[in-house]
This record gives structure tokens, C-alpha cells and sequence, in this order.
């Protein structure tokens, strides 16, 4: 693997890389999707009522359904 290669790869990485979320897998989807919500201000545009209807924990289920994955607490998206 020459340089620019490897550059490549290492850039690749850091895109995936989401972050360290912990190791229990259940409070991890949790925990990442209040984080990514909060990210992304998806919820402060809207009605304040509607954060208390929000599933946290159903949506870092799909999540972890379709684009994201856990490898010992570290969080990828692809």
C-alpha cells in the first residue's frame, strides 16, 4: 500500500468513525441517537411536545438496522 493509499484509508476511517459510545450495546443505540439528534438539531425546530413523543431507543434500532454498526463500543456509519 504506497502513501496515498494508505491516506485514503485513514480518511476513510475517520468519516466512519462516529465515535466511542460504550460497550452495552443496547444503551450504545441509545445513547448515540440522543448525541446524533442533538447533532443535527433534528427535533429543535419542531414543537418541544414532539421530543417527549420521540423514540430514542426504536430509531437507534434502525439505526444499527440499516447504515450503522458497533465494534466494541466505537460507532461506523458506512
Amino acid at each position: 500500500m504506497n502513501k496515498n493509499e494508505l491516506e485514503g484509508a485513514f480518511e476513510a476511517f475517520e468519516k466512519a468513525c462516529q465515535g466511542y459510545y460504550g460497550e452495552i450495546y443496547k444503551i450504545l443505540k441509545t445513547e448515540f441517537t440522543y448525541q446524533y439528534v442533538d447533532d443535527t438539531v433534528m427535533l429543535s425546530e419542531g414543537p418541544e411536545i414532539l421530543e417527549r413523543y420521540f423514540d430514542y431507543e426504536a430509531v437507534g434500532r434502525d439505526f444499527f438496522l440499516e447504515r450503522h454498526a458497533e465494534i466494541t463500543g466505537f460507532v461506523f456509519v458506512d
